[in-house]
């Protein structure tokens, strides 16, 4: 058990009777009391009422301070400690608030919650002039469970933000419901939805995503509204959905991908970023061969292509008998066709340099890693290539961004 004690707040005030009665009736195998040099004078009389012995049955700690807050949770965090040493979980530990100072006695909370205490408790009774009569205490005592479930919903909550859905998902499924009143019932409920919902967006399930924000109750809660999505955003949501199983490149899927790109750039995941990025820079130029000049790459029709290019191109002739390229032969085929695209790309040396490091990385057939700057660099080069040929692209980018990442 840990113990505040503080000096009485009168001086007809007798603390030590009603703390050596709240130990009793806990009776623990070992108690930390937490004084003051003011108060260790009480503390002193209540071992001595108990008949407990120092080292054995208790230890004293002594707060340097009784009115900052911050250095008393620090101090009595290693009250906590020490019962940890001496193999004590901390579901074993109970708190008693009862006396102190106000720093001294919510320090004690805060640290019980924090390292997830068993039970806090705390004394009151009939008062006369604000002071409780002796002889009319109770003993009140809780289990911070709802405390923690509330405490968890926050968490969840910031976990979203930081875009760890899964994490989200899981806290918020080891909420006990029964411990949470309506309203932060429908909240659990609301949080859980938008973090699947979120989940599946950033695994490109947007058709699945879209149903799941739906369901969601976020008009209810003022501190929700943030993860709220335009009415326009969930039809994109759905075209990206319908677009990809086409398998067709479009600006809505390279919008969600350069997002996507971003966000796994911030949280510094640079190779995945790097990765999208290659194939955003591929399926670029797949849209404008496709959509400009009737190119398909996946089979491609060679009199639609310079005949200076025919005997390269046959090298990229598979099993089936059709002709496919990737990426560089993309850019190479816009440039013989003289378009702007194509020829900004291969002057581009920077730029396909990163791509081939791209190759290199760990993630795709090599083993070196690839810095923030280099990746900066990437996303700033497809950004330019991406307003040659549309130049709504940052405001399509904008509208698939996750509605807190706007700027």
């Amino acid at each position: 058990m840990v113990v505040t004690v503080g000096t009485g707040t009168r001086a007809d005030t007798n603390i030590v009777a009603p703390l050596v009665k709240t130990i009793e009736d806990s009776n623990p195998d070992f108690v930390v009391f937490v004084c003051t040099g003011e108060s260790e004078k009480n503390t002193r009389e209540i071992v001595r009422n108990l008949g407990i012995k120092e080292n054995e049955d208790f230890k004293i700690f002594k707060l340097r301070t009784v009115d900052d807050l911050e250095k008393c949770f620090t101090d009595i965090a290693e009250a906590f400690r020490f019962l940890t040493k001496r193999e004590y979980e901390n579901g074993e530990i109970d708190i008693d608030f009862t006396s102190g100072t106000k720093a001294m006695t919510s320090a004690l909370v805060l640290a019980g919650l924090a390292h997830d205490c068993g039970k806090i408790k705390y004394i009151s009774g009939e008062r006369r002039n604000g002071v409780v009569i002796g002889g009319t205490e109770r003993f009140y005592s809780f289990v911070p469970n709802r405390l923690k479930a509330y405490e968890r919903l926050n968490l969840a909550k910031r976990l979203i933000y930081e875009l760890r859905f899964d994490t989200a998902r899981d806290l918020l499924e080891g909420i006990d419901e029964k411990i949470l009143d309506d309203f932060n019932r429908e909240k659990k409920k609301a949080l859980f939805q938008i973090s699947v919902a979120y989940g599946h967006w950033d695994r490109f399930m947007h058709k699945k995503a879209r149903g799941e924000i739906e369901k969601a109750n976020i008009q209810k809660f003022q501190d929700l509204k943030t993860f709220a999505l335009s009415k326009e955003t969930k039809n994109l949501l759905v075209k990206i959905g319908g677009d990809i199983e086409k398998e067709g490149p479009t600006w809505e899927i390279m919008a969600d991908i350069y997002c996507n790109a971003r966000r796994r750039f911030d949280e510094g995941k640079y190779d995945d970023a790097l990765a999208r990025i290659y194939r955003l820079t591929e399926m670029l130029a797949q849209w404008v061969l496709l959509n400009e000049y009737g190119i398909e790459t996946s089979n491609i029709d060679v009199k639609k292509v310079p005949d200076d290019l025919h005997p390269l191109l046959e090298n990229n002739r598979n099993n089936e008998g059709k002709i496919q390229t990737g990426l560089m032969k993309d850019y190479e085929i816009l440039n013989a066709l003289e378009d702007k695209l194509g020829q900004t790309f291969q002057k581009n040396n920077s730029f396909q340099k990163l791509l081939k490091k791209r190759n290199r990385t760990i993630l795709a057939h090599g083993f070196f890693p690839v810095n923030e700057d280099e990746v900066g660099d990437a996303f700033k080069y497809f950004e330019e290539f991406a307003l040659l040929k549309n130049p709504g692209f940052k405001e399509l980018c904008r509208k698939l961004t996750f509605p807190w990442r706007k700027p």
